[in-house]
């Protein structure tokens, strides 16, 4: 089997090394982090000028359904042929904040670059790492509501710090030793975790680090995710993570994404799908579709796009050009009469929709809302999210936007 031209080996997830656990007394703020910065055993390979990045989004975060776990974060998140990155299109660097030292950091610094980390995803003047892009793809295909780009998903690294080479041209005494002196950082990101997380380890070393870290993990046995070639298949892995009374769903797979081609991506996110739990059929007996429902009756030629749970097309009556609903596919008076996996999924593709309106149309802004209930000007009976394109000039003075819904009240300045 080969990944764009890489032969793919079997792994065996039931025979993981585990490592002698070690735990520093004094939980160090992982921004003033220095332990591998200029260590011999390390051999001097982590860049002390990048800040530490344990993880990208917000682990924490009521509405996180899952989190990929992978190495460590890229050098070129920082830099661009040797030279910083424009401030605003990359994570946090020491000159930043005019010190050449960790340890001096002050908590208003510290606050800046965590805050820049859990943001990376909502930044849309950034452009995300290409990982990242092959990441989502996958993420995406398993479950429309899983996306970095609402929150939904989240990124953790098993070593925060970046390092001057790729990681697979550490030596494997270096790599040891940076994920050992990280080992407590990670195992927090872990914890801060909510209930029923989905956890996807993005490789052998990813998955070992999660049974590393002395939590309870139940495995199951690993079985092929596809066969092509002659070399075997690549393979996943299943498991239960147990912590502080919390349980997540763990999955593992043999080759890294960013090694994959894009049919691979697929078999990838094909196989995660099927280990997934199935959603009870119980809501779904409470809220049939009803064809005295406009919007469960829609015609099929005017749907735009479509995913497990939702559709989106253009308003029969818009209020600009591109003007577009998306609605879910229960019939359900309110978005928050939804489970929250098919409310989630909504709102993915609200995000996916204003991103190809953006693209076509080029407008200079959105209005994107919902009216729930008569008193709110809602005038079908099935929940809907309007995304509407602005351009400047459209009314004669838009300030206060979705405010003016009350006239009385929309001006405070």
């Amino acid at each position: 089997m080969r990944r764009n031209g890489c032969r793919v080996g079997q792994i065996d997830f039931s025979r993981l090394d585990i490592y002698p656990k070690k735990r520093f007394d004094v939980v160090v703020i992982i921004e003033r982090c220095h332990r591998c910065v200029g260590s011999q055993t390390c051999e001097n390979q982590v860049v002390n000028e990048c800040l530490p990045v344990p993880f990208f989004g917000d682990p924490t975060k009521p509405n996180l359904k899952v989190v990929t776990v992978g190495l460590n974060p890229a050098l070129n998140e920082f830099y661009d042929n040797g030279a910083p990155i424009n401030r605003s299109k990359r994570l946090a660097l020491l000159a930043d904040y005019k010190t050449d030292s960790r340890e001096k950091l002050s908590d208003a610094d510290v606050a800046d670059a965590k805050a820049r980390r859990e943001k990376y995803f909502q930044d849309v003047s950034r452009g995300w790492h290409s990982y990242f892009e092959k990441m989502e793809s996958v993420l995406n295909r398993v479950n429309p509501a899983w996306t970095y780009a609402m929150g939904t998903a989240v990124h953790i690294d098993i070593v925060a710090c970046a390092t001057k080479v790729r990681w697979s041209n550490l030596t494997g005494s270096t790599q040891d030793e940076l994920i050992k002196n990280c080992r407590d950082h990670f195992l927090r990101a872990i914890r801060s975790l909510p209930d029923g997380t989905v956890i996807l380890c993005d490789g052998p070393r990813a998955m070992k680090e999660i049974a590393n870290l002395g939590l309870r993990l139940d495995m199951l046995p690993g079985h092929l995710i596809n066969v092509r070639e002659e070399s075997g298949g690549d393979h996943g892995m299943r498991g239960e993570l147990f912590c502080d009374n919390k349980k997540y769903l763990v999955r593992g797979w043999s080759s890294q994404v960013s090694r994959l081609s894009a049919v691979w991506r697929f078999d990838l996110a094909f196989w995660l799908r099927g280990t997934m739990p199935k959603a009870s059929d119980g809501i779904e007996k409470r809220n049939p579709p009803t064809t005295k429902c406009f919007f469960c009756s829609l015609p099929k030629e005017r749907v735009w796009l479509e995913t497990e749970h939702s559709i989106a097309f253009l308003d029969g009556y818009p209020v600009s050009e591109g003007h577009a609903l998306v609605i879910p596919k229960r019939h359900a008076p309110i978005l928050h009469d939804l489970p929250a996996n098919e409310m989630n999924d909504v709102w993915a593709l609200v995000a996916k929709v204003r991103g190809l309106l953006k693209e076509k149309h080029n407008p200079d802004g959105f209005n994107i809302g919902v009216n729930e209930g008569e008193a709110a000007g809602q005038t079908i009976n099935h929940a809907h999210v309007h995304i509407i394109p602005r351009r400047k000039g459209d009314v004669p003075d838009p300030k206060g936007g979705v405010r003016w819904v009350i006239p009385d009240k929309a001006k405070y300045w």
